[in-house]
């Protein structure tokens, strides 16, 4: 009889550690080209000249036919980014839904769109005047995340 209590209260608890390993385990796999993106803002913040990120044109002729930006391709202009990131580094927001729903229709995809924001306001009465954005085509190469173009709306 303890046995039966022991098992009722055990089995559970080894479903419920299921379930939450398995929630923790989507939320890294999906945050993964927002972790890049975050890394590619701070080294543009830097200064460096380039990123390992980065797809190179070498690189990308190679690809470019197993690529769902194929049609849409526009290489990134790394100085136009850097410029970019440096108008307003405080205020830059990296987007992505953190729905729940979404982080487990999505988790294993293999290709995303990052929208980098910044937002300027009026100094006088904090009113939004315009919002500056950039687009980060990524796609999962090999398990590991690249960004393979984008373009950047000053």
């Amino acid at each position: 009889m303890k046995n039966r209590k022991i098992v009722f209260y055990f089995i559970p608890l080894i479903i419920v550690f299921l379930i939450g390993s398995w929630m923790w385990y989507v939320s890294v796999l999906y945050n993964e080209p927002y972790v890049i993106a975050n890394a590619i803002v701070e080294e543009a913040k830097s200064g460096k000249e380039n990123s390992e990120y980065i797809l190179t044109r070498e690189e990308w002729n190679e690809w470019k036919e197993h690529s769902k930006f194929k049609n849409i391709y526009k290489e990134l202009n790394w100085k136009e980014f850097n410029e970019f990131v440096k108008f307003d580094p405080d205020k830059i927001t990296i987007g992505q839904s953190s729905k729940l729903i979404n982080k487990v229709k999505y988790y294993d995809r293999d290709y995303e769109i990052v929208l980098i924001k910044i937002r300027v306001f009026d100094n006088q009465n904090n009113a939004l005047i315009h919002i500056k954005t950039a687009h980060l085509y990524m796609e999962k190469i090999h398990d590991s995340w690249k960004v393979i173009g984008g373009n950047v709306k000053m």
